[in-house]
């Protein structure tokens, strides 16, 4: 058995629906004839809610701002703060660290401090007192050629040597130098030249580019002139084209009206063109006038005869 009295959640929510729809017809209806809202053509309501909800959320994100600004300084203020916590710890321990080596771990304690003594110079002897020292050997090597003495002539040698090496050394420098100008001067030479060939490459790369821009002015003008001439003999062809178009047009058979050619058809012979019809031809005119007079001349004839007849 049908249930038809009891609506279905499905009937519920088409009335639901339908309400909507008519309420919200009302509301629209209301805001078309509102004489405010149809000469601003806004709706005002709706911009004031959205006016205050954009406040409303400019405001909730500068308190939002606001904290993270005030946690973000608190944060870096607690950072600083055991920041300078640790730093101080760290120089407490370093401090201690210090103690500890000084008080434990002098160098001077170590097995091997003898090999890096600062003041093993000072408290040793040197290796070699004299000439006559008992701890040189033979195989110490302490004495070397030119060490045997002090004497005079032998300073004087040296001396003489000294003067020696310091004239070789003196005319090596020179040499040197005038080497050293030699290959400046040649150098500088040698820039010079390559400096004017390549002035003389920019001239005559200019004087043909010169040349270049001539010839390919004297082609544009030549160019230029030809297609003048080309034009003009153009022109003057067209013109004398147009000159006889107008005149066969003039003197062709449509403006004059040639009345021969509408007998003149394509079906054949006795048949006239239409299109091309332009009336009787003076001859045609002509015969049929002479017809007629002929055709006068009988009836006149037949007239008489009849009459005589009576």
């Amino acid at each position: 058995m049908l249930n038809i009295g009891k609506p279905s959640a499905k009937d519920h929510a088409e009335v639901a629906k339908y309400v909507k729809a008519r309420l919200f017809d009302e509301e629209r209806k209301k805001r078309i004839f509102n004489p405010t809202t149809r000469t601003i053509g806004i709706d005002k309501d709706a911009l004031d809610r959205q006016v205050q909800e954009k406040k409303i959320l400019r405001d909730q994100e500068q308190a939002k701002q606001q904290a993270y600004s005030n946690k973000l300084l608190q944060d870096c203020a607690t950072s600083l703060k055991l920041d300078e916590q640790n730093k101080k710890k760290q120089k407490e321990i370093d401090l201690e660290i210090l103690e500890y080596r000084k008080k434990y771990q002098a160098p001077e304690t170590r097995r091997e401090f003898d090999i890096y003594d600062p003041l093993q110079c000072r408290k040793g002897q040197p290796n070699r007192i004299g000439d006559d020292d008992p701890r040189i050997t033979l195989s110490s090597v302490q004495r070397f050629e030119g060490e045997e003495g002090t004497t005079k002539e032998q300073k004087a040698e040296q001396i003489k040597q000294q003067r020696v090496w310091l004239e070789m050394q003196i005319r090596e420098k020179n040499k040197t130098r005038e080497e050293n100008k030699n290959v400046e001067r040649t150098w500088q030479e040698t820039e010079h030249t390559t400096v004017q060939r390549a002035m003389a490459l920019a001239t005559l790369e200019n004087e043909c580019r010169r040349k270049l821009i001539e010839a390919n002015y004297r082609y544009n003008q030549a160019l230029a002139s030809e297609q003048k001439m080309n034009k003009s003999i153009m022109e003057a062809e067209s013109n004398e084209d147009k000159m006889v178009e107008v005149y066969n047009a003039i003197t062709g058979d449509f403006l004059t009206e040639n009345p021969e050619l509408g007998f003149n058809s394509a079906l054949g012979p006795g048949k006239i063109s239409t299109s091309l019809y332009k009336g009787l031809t003076p001859a045609m005119k002509q015969a049929i006038y002479d017809e007629q007079a002929s055709q006068r001349a009988e009836l006149k004839v037949f007239h008489l005869r009849t009459i005589k007849n009576r």
